[in-house]
């Protein structure tokens, strides 16, 4: 793999780890207000959160930090970590709250623990597909666990079949890892705009995909086309500069 490919799963690794904090409200393009925890908060859509006592994650684990992990980063995740358990203590129902928790142990390197909390959050939240999406990320990039991720990955987009995001990470599952030598790093994308024909992330994933992976400039330039029509409607003229460069170096 080159180190061009390694940063790129790297950096989209990161930030879907960051949209563990709130990402399950920004892939919501409506949400509610509900009461946690005495406290007003956005929850997803129709999302539910149940108290499934024979599953809770426990809550006096004791972090295990990755070797590296500098010793104020430590200090700081501990504290978040202790804030997090208080408020969970409370109020086990705190959807946001376990979100934040999975994330403060991926950052600590404490990965089974953000294992936990998201595998139990899939069946406390089961109309939310952002913990089993999370997990897939996990099972790819970290466990290596490549069929898992497929599942986890197929469970999030069964849910929220919007979330551009997912098939994203999916892409990437396929393209880099997993049935390689398959269609399916395309095909999951196209499921994807079959439904939002218009999202130029999955668009340009696409074009990228045709131009460096099967060296086939048609259907780069298709895709970068699409993209570029999508994307001259939001008026982002800078964004379609560039999509044209791209189209010109194809000739």
């Amino acid at each position: 793999m080159s180190s061009n490919t390694l940063q790129a799963i790297i950096g989209t690794a990161i930030i879907l780890a960051l949209l563990g904090i709130g990402g399950w409200y920004y892939f919501q393009p409506k949400a509610q207000k509900v009461q946690i925890g005495g406290v007003t908060v956005d929850m997803p859509k129709g999302a539910t959160i149940e108290l499934l006592e024979d599953e809770l994650p426990p809550l006096d684990h004791a972090v295990e930090f990755e070797t590296g992990v500098p010793l104020d980063t430590r200090e700081a995740l501990t504290d978040n970590i202790e804030k997090l358990t208080a408020i969970l203590e409370g109020d086990p129902t705190h959807f946001n709250a376990w979100l934040d928790l999975a994330l403060q142990y991926k950052v600590a390197g404490d990965y089974r623990a953000a294992e936990r909390v998201w595998s139990y959050l899939v069946d406390a939240a089961p109309q939310s597909g952002l913990s089993a999406h999370n997990l897939g990320t996990l099972n790819h990039l970290t466990f290596k666990e490549f069929e898992k991720a497929e599942q986890n990955f197929k469970l999030a987009i069964e849910r929220e079949p919007l979330q551009g995001a997912y098939y994203l990470s999916f892409h990437e599952l396929y393209r880099y890892s997993y049935k390689t030598d398959t269609t399916l790093a395309a095909d999951i994308l196209k499921e994807g705009l079959k439904l939002t024909p218009e999202n130029t992330d999955l668009l340009l994933a696409l074009a990228v995909y045709y131009r460096d992976d099967k060296k086939d400039k048609k259907m780069a330039r298709e895709y970068y086309t699409q993209a570029r029509d999508a994307v001259q409607k939001t008026g982002n003229m800078d964004l379609v500069r560039a999509i044209e460069t791209d189209i010109l170096k194809l000739k």
